[in-house]
Formats: C-alpha cells, sequence, structure tokens
C-alpha cells in the first residue's frame, strides 16, 4: 500500500487544495499529478502559481511521484506530421520538464503521440522516436526520466502493445526515456502482467493501476471492471518496486471522487494479505 498513489483526475470538478486534503484524509502520501485546469496547465502557468502548488504539496507532507501534463488532446502530438505542430508539442514538453524539476517529481509522462491513420505507421513512428530523442536529451539535463505508456487503438496508431513500445525505447536508445504500464490498454492487447515484468524488468518504470470493462473503454476503479485485479497486484507485488497510480478517469468519477479512491483503498487493502503471505 505503500506503493499507491493517486492522480487528481478524477478531482476536476473540484479546487486543487481540496484534491491535496483528500489524500491527507485518505492517508495517501503519493500523488501523481495530471497538469490541466481548473487546477495547473503548462502553458498558462505563473511562476507564483507554481511555487504555491508546491508550497501546497509540502505544506501536506505529499510527494509527486509523476508529472503528467494532459496531452491526449488537441494541439499535443509529438507524432504530428506538421512540423509546427510538433515543434510546439516538444516545447510543451519541455516546460513541462521545468516544472516536473520545480515540484520534484522524478517521473514525466509522455504519450507517443499519433500520425494519421492513412499514412504508414512507419511515418508517425520515426517522428515520434525523434521527438523524444530530442526530450531524452532534455531530461537528462533535467535528472527526470520520461516514461510513456501503450494506448489503445482509438488513441493512436503507433504505440499499441508491448512490442511497439519496446520497438519505441530501443529506437530512442535513452536511459531517461523508459516503459511503464498502464493495466486498460495492456489488457486492451490481450497481454498481462507478467510478459511486461518478463520484458522490462527493472527498467519498468511506473504503472497506471486501473480496471477496465474488456473493451477498451476509460480507466476504471478497482473491482469496476472485469480485470483480474488481484492478481495484478499480487504479481506486481512479488517483482515490481515502484509506484501504482489510482487513474479514475470514467466520468461518474467526478461527482464523489473522494469516495471512489477510498472504495479504491479498500479494495486493495483487501488483497494485501494474500499478498503478504506470498513473502510481500
Amino acid at each position: 500500500m505503500n506503493n499507491v498513489s493517486v492522480m487528481n483526475y478524477n478531482y476536476r470538478r473540484y479546487p486543487f487544495e481540496y484534491f491535496l486534503d483528500s489524500m491527507v484524509r485518505l492517508g495517501v502520501d503519493a500523488i501523481e499529478l495530471w497538469a490541466a485546469e481548473p487546477h495547473m496547465y503548462v502553458d498558462d502557468l505563473p511562476e507564483s502559481r507554481l511555487r504555491a502548488i508546491r508550497s501546497e504539496i509540502k505544506r501536506r507532507d505529499l510527494k509527486v511521484v509523476c508529472f503528467t501534463p494532459e496531452q491526449c488532446v488537441y494541439p499535443v502530438n509529438i507524432a504530428a506530421k506538421e512540423k509546427r505542430l510538433r515543434e510546439r508539442s516538444i516545447a510543451y514538453f519541455k516546460k513541462s520538464l521545468d516544472v516536473a524539476v520545480e515540484l520534484e517529481s522524478p517521473l514525466l509522462l509522455v504519450v507517443p503521440g499519433s500520425g494519421f491513420y492513412n499514412e504508414p505507421k512507419e511515418e508517425g513512428f520515426k517522428r515520434s522516436a525523434e521527438s523524444l530523442s530530442l526530450l531524452g536529451e532534455e531530461a537528462e539535463k533535467a535528472g527526470v526520466c520520461i516514461v510513456m505508456e501503450t494506448r489503445s487503438p482509438m488513441g493512436t496508431n503507433l504505440v499499441n502493445n508491448l512490442g511497439d513500445l519496446q520497438r519505441l525505447v530501443d529506437a530512442v536508445d535513452s536511459p531517461f526515456v523508459q516503459p511503464m504500464l498502464d493495466t486498460v490498454p495492456m489488457f486492451t492487447a490481450g497481454e498481462n502482467v507478467e510478459m511486461y515484468l518478463q520484458e522490462f524488468g527493472e527498467h519498468l518504470r511506473h504503472v497506471h493501476f486501473c480496471d477496465g470493462d474488456g473493451k477498451g473503454g476509460s480507466n476504471m476503479a478497482v473491482g469496476d471492471g472485469v480485470f483480474p485485479m488481484e492478481q495484478y497486484w499480487d504479481t506486481l507485488n512479488r517483482e515490481y518496486t515502484g509506484y501504482m497510480t489510482l487513474e479514475l478517469v470514467v466520468n461518474r468519477y467526478y461527482l464523489e471522487p473522494e469516495r471512489e479512491v477510498h472504495k479504491c483503498l479498500e479494495r486493495l487493502r483487501a488483497f494485501t494479505p494474500k499478498a503478504g503471505q506470498s513473502g510481500n
């Protein structure tokens, strides 16, 4: 349970400080920051607001384990065919690295972007790798590791499975650009946690630990979907030492976000004795 972190995405209808207070009430000390308004947005973040955010986090003895700027909708796409859009996206992530440093986050999440669906996959893949190579150089200077996850075919045509992710990591070839696991696109691709651990081992730097409907839908609270979450939990407890973030993005979770996170935590605690019996 000490390796469970919580993302603020489902708190988007509440003030940022409410999210932080909720983490204190729930006994969570590690957070993953989804950076979008009304909480914070990288391209519209005055230095005074950033300092205030850092102060509020530290005042509650919380720590940021991953910084995840909004990037799944327009206008951010590191694999864009249009040079103007691609360069703007790279600049956005350079700013995000600066914010990650300020918030003392060791990780910055960057998705691979997408090419046009009527062009060869390799063209978009090459642009994504080139952009990530540039960002990897900046990440090394900042001392922050970029982590990348797979996405469903609805989200990208470039990195949909473990093999795609490994190929992208190899193409970038930087110790500051590493793989992570999101259980939803993993399940959609017909893969499992063991496969990720076997392929990436200690290079697997982060996990989004979410349930799902099995049809490629949005990330759900633990126990609300059909995934074998207890099996995932036991496997990760045996072989993985990083953080596992609860990333809840289904619309109904916006109404009472603290209740939904509490529900997840209680279900994970119910799994924990079994993990303890296996020597963890």
